[in-house]
This record gives structure tokens, sequence and C-alpha cells, in this order.
């Protein structure tokens, strides 16, 4: 279901962000937006329901890393910190500096405090405030409690909602309009909590703001080790480097090739794996810089052509960078991926920034074999 529903989705998305590149009259310019808000919303609600599905059947794994609070303090404040800006809210994160690393799925323990805080940003009025405040407690067996607490000054809830808040597709119907959403984040929240050993709570009532109670069981680990940022935009970055595209739907391989060559990039398109890996067999070493890779596609699939490159007697079909583009989105997939020899992974409707930093981060490194 996943790759049936995203494929379309990003030609939508994808073409409206292509068509929003033009000159357009005010009217079609606001059309535009209103299908790119639509659009968005709509994947909003693909991926909670598809969350959702995961983490119910028993099929969401965790992944957990060396992760701090500092970490999720700066990741919060880059994506929170622009919503509650454009409401003229205050947002303040506190306690959570630390460097000390904890085991922790880094993914969901976002995805947790996300729907969270921008649900308060979403139910706060304009020039409010909201707060996320962190805490460390000895827990059992050896492990930390991490005792989060998110509060808000909005509209809160009335104790009829408060009784089913978790439950899938229930939104508050009392104290004001109704408000735009998909009424399954507070139960991903709920499930994903529980999915991590921990609890949550909730005091709230109408018109006096909410306050949750998050704790997390983890244990502590050596600091992560935090990556170079690249220095300069991701157009010095990419600018001249050629990447193979092995993609075999016409309207996404144009969306991509028009988003790549947008940053100067040199863009070579294969129709399915087989073409994929013909021409980079054919190709100069190191003709490419890296491969954007499908995974469902006509005569071979993409891990098959990924198999074959990682297989040849060349030193630079060991180096570059495979990354993943594709529908299909769940843990297996991802897993499938790089077990095939991928480096990455990226989730259908193309989000032009993650496609810029990923290509960025991994044609910062260099290839290895240029320098020989």
């Amino acid at each position: 279901m996943s790759h049936d529903i995203r494929t379309p989705l990003n030609v939508v998305i994808g073409n409206t962000l292509l068509a929003q590149r033009e000159k357009n009259p005010p009217a079609t310019a606001q059309y535009l937006e209103d299908i790119n808000s639509s659009g968005k919303f709509l994947l909003a609600l693909v991926n909670d329901i598809l969350d959702l599905n995961k983490v119910e059947s028993g099929k969401m794994d965790l992944h957990p890393e060396p992760y701090s609070l500092r970490q999720l303090r700066n990741n919060l404040k880059a994506i929170i910190g622009p919503l509650a800006t454009e409401k003229s809210q205050t947002f303040t994160i506190t306690g959570c500096d630390s460097d000390q690393a904890y085991l922790l799925d880094p993914i969901r323990v976002e995805q947790v405090f996300f729907n969270i805080l921008s649900n308060s940003v979403k139910f706060t009025p304009n020039g409010r405030s909201l707060s996320l405040a962190c805490e460390t407690k000895p827990g059992e067996n050896g492990d930390t409690l991490l005792v989060f607490t998110a509060k808000d000054d909005g509209k809160g809830m009335s104790k009829e909602f408060q009784k089913m808040m978790f439950e899938p597709f229930t939104q508050e119907t009392v104290g004001g309009p109704k408000v735009q959403g998909t009424g399954l984040g507070l139960a991903i929240v709920h499930n994903l909590v529980s999915l991590m050993n921990g609890t949550i709570g909730v005091v709230s009532a109408l018109n006096e703001g909410t306050t949750f109670t998050i704790t997390l069981p983890a244990k502590t680990t050596a600091t992560p080790k935090v990556e170079p940022q690249i220095v300069g935009t991701p157009l010095l970055v990419l600018k001249g480097k050629r990447v193979l595209v092995c993609e075999d739907n016409d309207l996404n391989a144009n969306i991509l090739m028009v988003l790549l060559k947008d940053k100067g990039l040199l863009v070579e398109r294969a129709p399915d794996g087989e073409k994929g890996l013909e021409m980079f067999i054919d190709s100069a070493p190191n003709h490419y810089q890296a491969i954007l890779m499908d995974m469902r596609m006509p005569v071979m699939d993409g891990l098959t052509a990924t198999k074959k490159i990682r297989e040849l007697a060349r030193n630079d079909a060991k180096s570059i960078p495979i990354i993943a583009m594709t529908a299909n989105a769940y843990d297996s997939d991802v897993q499938n991926c790089l077990d095939a020899g991928m480096n990455s992974h990226l989730a259908k409707p193309v989000d032009p920034a993650k496609i810029y930093s990923t290509l960025a981060h991994y044609l910062s490194l260099g290839n290895p074999d240029e320098k020989k």
C-alpha cells in the first residue's frame, strides 16, 4: 500500500513544486499553494496511518543508537521553532543541554515530541507560549529515567475528550472551531511511548492549557560522534557532479532530474536497473559520482542492480554512493536497501532539501579512488 499511494503523491507534490517555480498569476500561485498544502496533508495522513498500523501490529522495530538530549533540543528547535514563530508564539526548551548519550531511537523519540509540540502550536492562540522541560532521574536496573514535560497555555482539552484522546481518529470538538488534522497524532504518541517502555500522562482543562508528562527509560552509553557539518551551500558541493538516476516512471524521473539540474548537477537516466547497470559498466571509472536508485523497476529491480554493481571488479563500484529513492518506506524496505549495498534511503514523495543534503553529505566525503 505504501508504494501504491506514495507514487502518485510524488507526482502531485513534485509537479506542484516545479509549477511553483514558474512565473504565475496571483490566482494560479494560490491554487498551486492550495494543492501543495493539501498534498502535504495527505502525505502526513498516509504516514500516520502506516505508522499506526505498524506499531499496532507489532511490526515497528526500534533502532537504538547513541543520542543526547542536546541533539533532541537542537532538532526540535529547528522543526518546531519556525512553526511557533509563524504564530508569534514563544517556544522554550530547558534542561536539555547535556551531551550525555542514551540508547534511544532518535526518529521515534523525535516523532513523539514533534506530534505533541506541533499540536501545542496548532491549538495555542497566536502570541502565547509553549515549552518543553527535560530532567533525569535514577531508574530501575541501572537505567536512567528521562522525564519530559511539554506545556502550553492553549485552548486545553475537555474531560470528555481526555477519556478517548489516545484512540485513533479522535479530535476535540468542544471549546472552539475544528482544526485540520488526522486525529492520529496522539494515538501514535501513546503507542510509541509504550513501545519504548515509557509512560505518558496529561493534565488539561478547557481554556487552561495542557501539560504532558512523558517518561522514557534509557541506558547511558558513550557520547555520540558528531559528524562534521558541510561548509557552504549544497550548490557549491553539488555543482558539476554527475549522477545516474535509475527510475522507470517518466513523471517521477522528470521531476527528479529538474530538481537535480537546478543545483548544477549533471544527470543521466536509466529506465530500469538492468540499463543502469549497463550504463555504469560502460562508463569510465569515476564517471558517475552518485547513483539514485528506485527499488521497483521492470527488467531488473534496484536491489538486484545495486548488488551487481557492488560485485563489479572496479574500485568505484565499491565506493560510489548509491541512494535509494523509493515509495517503499517500511523499516524492512530500508534494511533491504542497506543489505543490498546502498548507502542511504529516501522515501518518496521527493523532498528537495533532503535530496540535496543527502547528496551533499556523500559527495563532500569525496571518492577515494579519484585521489589515487
